[in-house]
This record gives structure tokens, C-alpha cells and sequence, in this order.
């Protein structure tokens, strides 16, 4: 019914541009039964809006988009000449998430989606889409306590934990120093210390957890600390990630070298997944094990 109303075309035409759609000529002449003369007057139009749309945030005029007509291919498609800031920052999370999974969730997928349409132009989501398309959605479980138990990290409270061991067998530990929470392996860990040993599990194990509200403890290192050398390079990215008790630099290249607590299992993971830039120096033990593991990896090939 609007396929001969003059604003219906032309803001179907916007539309179809801004979506990184390409519009056909024949396209135009079948859906508005308009002569070319009437539909090249359509496009100026749009061409106008979209450029004063573009100056009145601020675009400078080298940077505005323009509309190109392929004759080849007999289309016109918008040629976006900037993207901006906030789409920006969307894709550089998308993909830092990248870098340590290949899985993204249905609930983080809707996340990026409602961020997508309140804070980036109609036609730079594509960019987003095509980002979100390299990720396989899965029904993966974010633990709901993720939150609760950050606090109690941050509070440096002990706590006890009831959980499911390996073998599906419950279990409880009590007095627990909470230390960090990571991700890694495509799961939630939480790090812990008990008994003066640092141990790690799965946050979507634990059944319950409680507090002490009045049992503080005061972060500093354990009993037994594991040693790693981070390159000098990594190391500002490294402490954003990781709590370090104890830092001082290796004099001879200046690389840090930091006491931290961690479980040997997330040392070696850390360690591989570095690419050569943190190593592990104490104590001995655990970097034979380490080089161990290594070998076995290799024999395999």
C-alpha cells in the first residue's frame, strides 16, 4: 500500500543502505514503479540526509560516507569512510573474548546484541553481527554467584564451600581463603588456598557457600608461593588479570618476577598459554614437572 508513496521509498532506500544492504536498479523499478529520472532524485535525497546526519555529529567532511553506484554490478551500496568509537570498543571486546574461547553464550550473545542496538548506528551493525557470527553460541551456564563470591574476594573473608568433586561425590571445605576467580579451559575457576596449599575448582561445582563475617584474612602469600618470570612486555596486561603478592625485577633483563597465588594447574596453563612470555622459576619442582609435561606433549608428535 506505500509503494507509491514518495517517503515510504525513500526511507526504504535509507534503510536498505544503512544495513549494508546493496539496491538494485531493477530493484527500484519493480518495488516503486518510478522512471530512473524520479528514482535518481530518491537517491540525492537520501545521499543529503545522510551526509547532514553525519555532520551534525561531528564527522568532518573527508570522512563522510558516500552513496557509490557499481556499474558493473548495476547497484548502489554506502561507502562508511569512519566507524565509531562506541562500535569501536564493542569489537575489540569481541575480540579480546576471542582470544580465550571459541564458545559464547546465548545470555552474553544477547548482551552484545541489546549493546549493539543502544549505543552503535544502524549501519555499523553488521560489523558487529559478522564478529558475533565467528563464535559458536552455546547454552553455557554463567555461574550466578559470580558476583557474590568477587565480593568476598575483594572483603578478603574465609569461607566454607560445599561442592561436587571430580568423581561427582560431594564434599565440603571450610575455612577457605578465596583468592581470585579465572577463566580458563571455557570455565569459571575459582583459586583458592586451604591448608596452605592453593587449589582451584569449578565456580558451576560449588553447591552452596557461607561467609565469615567476622574471619578476615590478609591476602599475603602462602606457605608455598609459585614463582613466575613475566616478560617485561606482558607484564602491565599480566597484573590485570592475575593478583600478585610479591613483585621484583630480574636485574639481568628487566623482566618481573612475581609471587603469586595460584595452583600448579593454572601455572602450567598460564605458561603455555603465553606463547613464551611467562615462565615458571619456583619452585624447582614444579618447573621439572612442568618440562616434563612439555615432553610428553612433544613425543607425540
Amino acid at each position: 500500500m506505500f509503494d507509491d508513496n514518495k517517503t515510504y521509498a525513500v526511507m526504504d532506500i535509507f534503510y536498505q543502505l544503512m544495513t549494508n544492504k546493496k539496491v538494485s536498479t531493477e530493484y527500484m523499478l519493480s518495488k516503486y514503479k518510478k522512471d530512473s529520472r524520479t528514482l535518481q532524485r530518491y537517491m540525492a535525497i537520501v545521499k543529503a540526509f545522510i551526509k547532514q546526519m553525519e555532520r551534525n555529529i561531528g564527522i568532518e567532511e573527508e570522512n563522510l560516507s558516500q552513496i557509490v553506484y557499481s556499474k558493473k554490478d548495476k547497484v548502489y551500496y554506502l561507502d562508511v569512510k569512519h566507524i565509531s568509537e562506541e562500535a569501536t570498543v564493542i569489537l575489540s571486546l569481541l575480540i579480546q573474548i576471542k582470544s580465550l574461547t571459541p564458545y559464547l553464550s546465548i545470555e552474553t550473545k544477547s548482551f552484545f546484541e541489546k549493546l549493539k542496538k543502544k549505543e552503535v548506528s544502524i549501519r555499523e551493525h553488521h560489523i558487529i553481527d559478522h564478529a558475533i557470527e565467528y563464535f559458536e553460541v552455546v547454552n553455557e551456564y554463567i555461574p550466578e554467584d559470580l558476583f557474590e563470591i568477587q565480593k568476598i574476594i575483594d572483603l578478603n573473608k574465609k569461607m566454607n564451600i560445599s561442592f561436587y568433586d571430580t568423581e561427582g561425590h560431594m564434599k565440603e571445605i571450610k575455612r577457605v581463603k578465596p583468592l581470585n576467580i579465572v577463566y580458563q579451559y571455557y570455565n569459571y575457576y575459582l583459586i583458592y588456598e586451604h591448608k596452605h596449599k592453593i587449589k582451584n575448582m569449578k565456580i558451576i561445582d560449588i553447591i552452596e557457600y557461607v561467609a565469615y563475617q567476622s574471619d578476615h584474612f590478609d591476602g599475603s602469600i602462602s606457605k608455598d608461593p609459585i614463582v613466575l618470570e613475566i616478560d617485561r612486555t606482558h607484564f602491565d596486561d599480566f597484573k590485570k588479570t592475575y593478583q600478585i603478592c610479591r613483585e621484583r625485577v630480574n636485574k639481568i633483563n628487566e623482566n618481573k618476577r612475581v609471587e603469586i597465588n595460584i595452583s600448579r594447574e593454572d601455572a602450567f596453563y598460564i605458561c603455555y598459554q603465553s606463547n613464551g612470555l611467562v615462565k615458571i622459576v619456583e619452585p624447582t619442582g614444579l618447573v621439572e614437572d612442568y618440562k616434563n609435561k612439555l615432553k610428553l606433549l612433544l613425543d607425540q608428535y
